[in-house]
């Protein structure tokens, strides 16, 4: 074999292992989360087994109402495998005045989080919530979410929504909410792997599992009608949908970063736009 054809034989092989090896460790969440589901085509969304209409609106970043309206599914938000949902808001029709919204192609809202292994509220939106559906998911089933001891002295905070809000986790904050695309949109807090993440807020789970790219262990909660708060990365999930949790309980254990360090992928959605968790919780 001449010098020449081994040269190029050397750099198609470095070639090929080099894209192996690419994705040997934890892909950056922006790309596992922004890439389309198999059968997936622009505007539209198919329905996994394991996927709630919580989980979808929160992979696009779509008010779960809104997404319900406009495919014109009641509550409590029963869906199917199988079923194709309409994404971009071109086919919504505004409840008031009838008319249709603008088009808007709706893409998955990416998260650039670090790469992770992984009192009942007397709110009628959450009372209501607390119906919405899964869709025939395979779960283990977790034990119940672990209540606060009476005389808690966690620093909480309450916003304007009424929510009274305190920190999922005892730690430091590592990284921070930004507007900016392919930025978090929420905070990783650093901590002990295995140690509790609590509710930051009364509310109903409305989601947990592994159905969304990039978030592992992801847990949201429904707290109204306006604010869902999301979980990610944990180690082991505690609670199961649909079930009532308070402030405080303990949802799940702490996952480990790629350092093996404990750390919590923390976000806060109003109606469904990621804000800043920051301007919720309390200063500490």
């Amino acid at each position: 074999m001449s010098n020449i054809a081994i040269r190029g034989f050397v750099l198609v092989m470095l070639m090929l292992l080099a894209g192996c090896s690419s994705n040997s460790k934890y892909a950056p969440v922006s790309d596992l989360s922004a890439r389309a589901h198999a059968g997936d085509v622009a505007g539209k969304h198919v329905v996994k087994t394991g996927e709630t209409l919580y989980s979808i609106a929160y992979r696009y970043g779509r008010d779960y109402k809104e997404l319900a309206r406009q495919n014109s599914i009641p509550a409590p938000y029963t869906i199917y495998p199988g079923q194709t949902l309409q994404l971009n808001r071109s086919t919504l029709v505004s409840a008031e005045s009838g008319s249709r919204v603008q088009s808007t192609t709706v893409r998955p809202l990416a998260s650039t989080s670090t790469g992770i292994s992984g009192s009942t509220s007397s709110s009628k939106d959450v009372e209501k919530s607390s119906k919405g559906s899964t869709v025939g998911s395979s779960k283990t089933s977790p034990s119940r979410a672990v209540s606060v001891a009476a005389g808690d002295d966690r620093p909480t905070a309450t916003s304007k929504s009424g929510l009274t809000w305190q920190w999922p986790v005892s730690g430091k904050v590592v990284s921070t909410f930004s507007q900016n695309r392919n930025s978090d949109k929420g905070i990783n807090i650093a901590g002990i792997a295995g140690s509790p993440v609590r509710a930051a807020a009364d509310g109903v789970v409305v989601y947990a599992g592994n159905g969304l790219r990039g978030y592992v262990n992801l847990v949201i909660i429904n707290h109204n009608q306006e604010f869902l708060s999301a979980y990610a990365h944990n180690q082991k999930i505690l609670v199961r949908e649909q079930q009532k949790v308070k402030r405080g309980d303990v949802i799940a254990e702490m996952g480990q970063s790629e350092a093996k360090s404990g750390m919590l992928y923390f976000e806060i959605r109003q109606d469904g736009q990621p804000v800043n968790p920051l301007s919720y919780l309390p200063k500490r």
